[in-house]
């Protein structure tokens, strides 16, 4: 298994290789497009390759896509098939730092990367959690939402988030988000092509839920909240 932060500057390729087995029953892009009206304006932080902002993109009035990563940023732009006239383009930025004005956008969406904030930063994860709440609040128009992607276990059949996500997770739910699950799991072109890619990105132990050879299954969380409910439940 290689170290997710290096995957994220040196192995682009391989990485996007993998994300585009992710979920092949569609079942986030149904649910994504049930929860996000047509015509919104949508910023997207952690958008890594671009999977998700392909889903994005014909719902949105307005949509920009932001990653910490600039090879991952660099790789999206290489394949971006998206109108322009309504999509902005990728840039890279930091989830608590982004380069847009305030009160812009109708909905933050941000796909299995704030949890990173928890996994790089172990022992100081909730003050920078909410210094990224705050930024997503700050660009978000009064009657705006958020849409965090979270995994609930991949190699699983039903939800049970990896420990040291857990009371992230449960935070969450604390500070106001309303909490759905979905089944996103991976099929494979070949079982060769399911156990490159598995061990490459999630680890040896991984490949023991491979199934059938080329199916690895998982569960991935959605957590959907207002502006005005989190900004009351973070500061009151």
């Amino acid at each position: 298994m290689a170290e997710h932060e290096d995957v994220y500057r040196n192995e682009t390729e391989t990485y996007h290789a993998l994300v585009s087995r992710e979920d092949y029953l569609h079942n986030l892009d149904v649910t994504i497009k049930r929860l996000i009206p047509s015509d919104s304006s949508i910023l997207e932080s952690g958008a890594g390759t671009g999977r998700v902002t392909k889903i994005l993109a014909p719902l949105a009035s307005e949509l920009t896509a932001f990653d910490i990563s600039v090879p991952m940023v660099s790789r999206a732009s290489t394949i971006s098939e998206m109108d322009r006239s309504h999509f902005l383009g990728y840039g890279s930025a930091d989830h608590r730092h982004l380069p847009v004005g305030s009160a812009r956008f109708d909905w933050i969406v941000s796909g299995w990367s704030v949890c990173y904030l928890v996994s790089w930063q172990r022992k100081n994860w909730i003050p920078e959690v909410i210094i990224a709440l705050q930024e997503f609040l700050r660009v978000l128009k009064p009657d705006g939402r958020i849409l965090l992607i979270e995994t609930l276990g991949t190699g699983k059949t039903a939800p049970e988030p990896p420990p040291h996500l857990i009371d992230y997770l449960q935070f969450l739910d604390n500070v106001g988000f309303n909490r759905q699950w979905i089944r996103t799991d991976y099929l494979f072109d070949n079982a060769e092509s399911a156990r490159l890619l598995t061990e490459f990105f999630f680890g040896s132990e991984m490949l023991q839920f491979i199934e059938s050879g080329t199916l690895l299954p998982e569960c991935t969380g959605l957590w959907i909240g207002q502006k005005e409910t989190i900004k009351k439940n973070l500061f009151d």
